[in-house]
């Protein structure tokens, strides 16, 4: 017990006692939640709480549809450290390797709009050991960087809508082949906003 706790009067589960507990695969919250703590983090009663609180809510009867669960969530090391974790390694695995392939082809996705938006910021780095442990956190980084994505996007757009309304308020029409350049400028410029949609 650390000595705020031992102040406030707030109990403290020591960390050594609930990864030994044989049991806690019935929990799979609780399984979740040490493998994304720090071993030197303190967990306070409540954090435990609301992870066995999961558990008691959705019973698990046994270690493979615990293991099935965290694979579900993308708690891929959660899965790993399960007791008995050899019988659904191969499920384990193929999840990690299909989170992979998914995060690949969105990454894959977002570099190529990058390109086109001009956006200069790198993609995130370590995203595919961060799929090894929890694939939410590397969906969550790129989350992050598809937002600054959105934003260069949306400057593109108006950097785009600037150079047309340019053109167009130019007197170049004429010279371009037709006597009445209403309808061919009309036209023109319909086009180019469709291919900046």
């Amino acid at each position: 017990m650390t000595e705020q706790q031992e102040q406030a009067g707030t109990p403290s589960v020591s960390r050594d006692l609930v990864t030994r507990w044989a049991d806690r695969w019935h929990y799979p919250e609780l399984l979740a939640l040490l493998s994304r703590t720090d071993h030197e983090t303190e967990l306070g009663p409540d954090v435990l709480a609301d992870a066995i609180a999961d558990g008691l809510a959705r019973p698990v009867d046994v270690p493979e549809h615990a293991a099935r669960m965290l694979i579900e969530r993308g708690e891929f090391a959660a899965a790993r450290e399960m007791p008995g974790w050899t019988e659904t390694e191969a499920a384990t695995e193929a999840a990690v390797a299909e989170a992979k392939a998914r995060l690949g082809r969105r990454l894959d996705r977002l570099t190529r709009r990058a390109v086109r938006a001009g956006l200069t910021d790198r993609p995130p780095d370590g995203l595919e050991s961060l799929v090894e442990i929890r694939s939410i956190d590397a969906d969550a980084n790129l989350d992050r960087w598809e937002d600054h994505l959105k934003i260069a996007e949306k400057r593109r757009v108006a950097d785009l809508e600037d150079r047309l309304t340019a053109a167009l308020e130019e007197e170049g029409w004429a010279e371009a082949g037709s006597d009445t350049p209403g309808p061919a400028r009309d036209d023109w410029e319909q086009s180019v906003r469709n291919c900046r949609a």
